[in-house]
C-alpha cells in the first residue's frame, strides 16, 4: 500500500502482538480511535491514483514514532451479535510506523460541517519520503487544535516559533545558542541515551547506539598510525572554543611544518574560514584526502601566498608532488561565486596543482529534482511515460555526477598517488559527499556497519553539515525553503549504487 511500510515484517511485538516500545520511548502521548487512513493504490497505464478505501483504525504517537493500526473486522459475539472491534482491544499489526523525524509538514482541512459543532478534518502529513500520508477523523474545533498542538509538538520538538512552542509554554525562549527554543532533553534520542547510560535491557557498551563511534581520536589514529612513516607529515591542531572555525570539530590535522600564523592566514582566506584539512591518508602510498572551502579570491582576483604554500605542503606529503584540486561545482557557478568574494584556485598560482571541476548543481536544483522525483512515484505512476518521465526530473544524471566525481577523487589517489583537495562553496555540502563516497571506495572499514557509522559522525556531522536546516530535523518548513535540500538522501542513493554494483563489498545490506 505504502512505501512507508518496508521494515514492518522486523517491528518488534511482544508476546500478545503489542509493540514493545524502545528504550526512552514513551507510551503513546496522543491515542485517536476514530481515524481514517486513505491509502493510494499505484496504476499503470493512465497513471491515475486510485484509492483502496479509507481504513479505520487507531492513530498513536509517541515520542518516537507515528503508528496507524488498522480495526480488525467486525467479531462475532457468543450471543450472536456484532461488536464493533476496539471495543475487543485486539487490533492488527500497525499499517503505518515512520519516525517522527520522518514527517516534514502537518496541513488540515475543513471537508464538511455535520451535525452540532462536528466537522469532518482532513489531515495530511507530508514526509520526507516518496509517500504522505492522508487521515481524516470527526472532532470538534476545539479537538482539532488541541491534536495539531500536540502533534506538532513532538514531530517539531526545536520550533521556535509556531504551535509547538506555544504548546509546550515556550515561545520565544533561547537556548542551545538560539538553534532551540525548547528543552529537548525530555525528547527520544536523550531519553534513549539515558537509558543505555543506566545499563537497562542488558545493553552492552557496544550496543549503545550513542556510543557506536568511539571519538575522532579513534578514527584519526586508525588512519594516521597504519603506516607511521607518514604519520610524522601531520599535526593535530586543537580548537577548544572553536577559535579558528566554528563549524568544524574540536581538533583537526593539518601539514606539520605549518605554523599558527599560517593556520589563521589560510582560515581567514577561505569562505567560513574553513581551511584545508586532513580526512584521509592512504595507508601504504600516503596520498591524502583534505577538504576545505572555496578561497576567497573574489572579482579582483585576491591571492594569498599563506594559502598557496599551505596546499604545496599537503602535495608533498605523498610520494608524487602533483596535486588535484577537485571543485565539486560547475565551472559557471565558481565564476558566478566570485563576484560574491568566493572564487576557485589558479593554476598559474597553485604549484603542480590541477584544478578540474565536478559540475555538481546546488541545493536548490537538487531540492526541486527531488520535488519532481516525488511527483513523479506518487500517488501514481503513468507506466506509458515513466522512463522518459523520470529522465526528465534528472535525479539519476545528478547521482551520476556526484558518483563520477566521487571515483575521479579515488583514482588520483589510488592509482596516480595524488593528494587531492576537494571543496564546493562552503564544503559542507558537496564536500561532504565526495570525501565520505571516495573515502568508502577506498577504505574497506567504511564498508563495515561500525565504519559507515563513523564515516557519517566525522565527515557529516563533526564536519558541520546542516542537518538540521536541509532535513528540516526538528523544525517546521521555513517560509523560504532555501535552506532545504536532500543532499544526505543523495549520499544515501549513492551507496546504495555501489552497493548494488558490488554487494559482496558491504558488511551490511539494504535491510541489515
Amino acid at each position: 500500500i505504502l512505501l512507508l511500510n518496508r521494515g514492518m515484517e522486523v517491528l518488534p511485538l511482544d508476546e500478545s502482538g503489542e509493540v514493545r516500545w524502545l528504550p526512552g520511548e514513551t507510551e503513546p502521548k496522543i491515542r485517536l480511535t476514530n481515524m481514517k487512513f486513505f491509502p493510494v493504490t499505484k496504476t499503470v497505464g493512465k497513471g491515475v491514483g486510485e484509492a483502496r478505501g479509507a481504513i479505520d483504525g487507531t492513530l498513536e504517537v509517541t515520542n518516537f514514532r507515528l503508528l496507524f493500526r488498522e480495526l480488525p473486522p467486525v467479531q462475532d459475539c457468543t450471543h450472536g451479535e456484532y461488536q464493533p472491534a476496539f471495543q475487543t482491544h485486539r487490533i492488527n499489526r500497525p499499517v503505518i510506523n515512520i519516525p517522527l523525524g520522518m514527517i516534514r509538514k502537518i496541513t488540515h482541512e475543513r471537508k464538511q460541517k455535520l451535525d452540532g459543532n462536528s466537522r469532518d478534518y482532513q489531515f495530511l502529513l507530508v514526509t520526507k519520503e516518496i509517500a504522505d500520508l492522508r487521515f481524516e477523523a470527526q472532532m470538534v474545533k476545539t479537538e482539532k487544535t488541541e491534536f495539531i498542538q500536540n502533534l506538532s509538538s513532538y514531530v517539531f520538538p526545536a520550533d521556535k516559533t509556531g504551535v509547538a512552542a506555544s504548546k509546550r509554554g515556550e515561545k520565544n525562549k533561547k537556548c542551545c545558542g538560539g538553534l532551540f527554543d525548547a528543552d529537548l532533553s525530555n525528547f527520544f534520542p536523550f531519553e534513549h541515551f539515558r537509558e543505555w547510560e543506566r545499563g537497562v535491557h542488558g545493553a552492552t557498551s557496544r550496543e549503545r547506539g550513542w556510543k557506536y563511534w568511539e571519538d575522532l581520536d579513534h578514527e584519526y589514529d586508525r588512519i594516521l598510525n597504519a603506516n607511521k612513516s607518514f604519520n610524522a607529515f601531520w599535526k593535530k591542531i586543537d580548537q577548544k572554543n572553536y577559535e579558528i572555525c566554528e563549524t568544524y570539530p574540536k581538533f583537526f590535522y593539518v601539514p606539520a611544518n605549518v605554523t599558527e600564523d599560517t593556520i589563521h592566514n589560510v582560515a581567514a582566506f577561505r569562505s567560513k574560514q574553513r581551511l584545508p584539512v586532513l580526512s584521509w591518508s592512504h595507508p601504504s602510498k600516503g596520498a591524502v584526502i583534505v577538504r576545505s572551502s572555496q578561497p576567497a579570491v573574489g572579482f579582483t582576483g585576491k591571492n594569498s601566498p599563506a594559502d598557496e604554500g599551505y596546499i604545496h605542503d599537503v602535495g608533498k606529503v605523498s610520494h608524487s608532488e602533483q596535486m588535484t584540486i577537485i571543485d565539486a561545482r560547475p565551472r559557471a557557478a565558481a565564476e558566478g561565486n566570485r563576484t560574491r568574494g568566493g572564487g576557485y584556485e589558479s593554476d598559474a598560482r597553485y604549484v603542480n596543482c590541477s584544478l578540474k571541476f565536478g559540475d555538481i548543481p546546488n541545493i536548490h536544483t537538487m531540492r526541486g529534482s527531488f520535488v519532481h522525483l516525488k511527483e513523479l512515484l506518487h500517488p501514481s505512476i503513468n507506466e506509458a511515460t515513466y522512463l522518459s518521465d523520470l529522465e526528465n526530473t534528472h535525479w539519476l544524471s545528478h547521482i551520476k555526477k556526484v558518483l563520477s566525481a566521487a571515483a575521479v577523487v579515488a583514482e588520483k589517489i589510488e592509482c596516480e598517488v595524488q593528494s587531492v583537495l576537494v571543496h564546493c562553496s562552503d564544503g559542507w555540502d558537496r564536500t561532504s559527499q565526495l570525501v565520505s563516497l571516495a573515502m568508502l571506495m577506498l577504505d574497506s572499514h567504511y564498508r563495515t556497519m561500525e565504519g559507515f557509522a563513523t564515516l557519517i559522525e566525522k565527515e557529516w556531522l563533526s564536519f558541520g553539515h546542516k542537518f538540521a536546516q536541509r532535513n528540516g530535523t526538528g523544525m517546521p518548513p521555513p517560509t523560504d525553503n532555501n535552506e532545504e535540500g536532500p543532499i544526505f538522501l543523495q549520499f544515501l542513493d549513492c551507496v546504495w549504487q555501489i552497493m548494488r554494483q558490488y554487494p559482496f563489498s558491504f558488511q551490511f545490506t539494504e535491510s541489515f
